[in-house]
């Protein structure tokens, strides 16, 4: 779930906290779990309604985007106000 995923992250990044503050971070992340789970759905609903699932790229993207969007507002969080003078982009 996205509270799953949130607190996970959230989880991650307080360890992480001084080591945020004062270098400049990469992160890396994978996101398998996620597409498999949309890709399960959309041939649940395939089979219930006869649409075609979205392909796996656009799964892949839309997972990508999703878990570096809660990574930005959980690093923003941790910084504070610093989060907002160095700038966290994904």
């Amino acid at each position: 779930t996205v509270d799953n995923q949130r607190r996970n992250i959230r989880e991650g990044i307080s360890s992480l906290s001084a080591v945020l503050r004062s270098n400049t971070v990469t992160f890396v992340h994978g996101n398998g779990p996620q597409v498999g789970l949309l890709a399960l759905e959309g041939a649940a609903y395939q089979k219930q309604t006869g649409a075609i699932p979205m392909q796996l790229d656009v799964l892949d993207a839309e997972t990508e985007g999703s878990i570096g969007y809660m990574l930005e507002q959980e690093i923003d969080s941790a910084l504070g106000d610093e989060g907002c003078k160095r700038g966290v982009i994904t």
